[in-house]
């Protein structure tokens, strides 16, 4: 650690990966639903604003304009991934949440989860996770997640869905154009 801060490199946050093996092939709850067409766009706020305990935003070298601009262009590459889903929040008003999971060397992935702030708190995170779960569970994988350490309310919300620890890892960044 003290090399790379002494060349410049900035800790920006913890990498946690986290894993279950406890997937199961069980129906997607009621509440949650494959992706449709237009809901990238009623999900746009939602996208820019959910993930504001990344690395990226926490890298003042980043605006907050292009970190949004970073996880809706992620959440769109996620929606034509030929080897996974998004899942969708639906509370009869529309999609408030998601949750993306891909198949990738032999396991499933999740890739980004995150609530509307107005939605927080119905337990709709957790039954994102369940989707996931029934995702990978039809296709026999294990799921893993990466997240932040700095991230405490996911990383309960995953271990509450019996994910454990499997990785700790340190996020630097470097900018060499100063």
């Amino acid at each position: 650690m003290r090399h790379a801060e002494s060349h410049g490199f900035e800790l920006m946050d913890l990498r946690l990966t986290l894993e279950t093996v406890n997937s199961h092939a069980a129906e997607a709850p009621p509440e949650i639903r494959p992706l449709r067409e237009g809901d990238l766009d009623s999900l746009k706020g939602v996208v820019r604003e959910a993930h504001t305990d990344s690395r990226f935003f926490a890298d003042v070298r980043f605006s907050r304009e292009r970190c949004g601009d970073l996880y809706e262009l992620w959440l769109r590459r996620d929606s034509t991934d030929p080897d996974g889903d998004v899942f969708v929040a639906d509370t009869g008003e529309g999609a408030v949440g998601y949750i993306s999971v891909h198949s990738r060397g032999g396991a499933a992935e999740i890739g980004l989860l995150g609530v509307h702030p107005d939605a927080r708190g119905r337990g709709l995170g957790r039954l994102l996770i369940r989707a996931a779960l029934a995702w990978a569970g039809s296709k026999s994988l294990e799921v893993r997640v990466v997240t932040q350490g700095r991230n405490v309310p996911a990383q309960r919300l995953y271990q509450r869905a019996g994910f454990v620890t499997r990785e700790v890892g340190l996020w630097y960044h470097r900018w060499f154009l100063d």
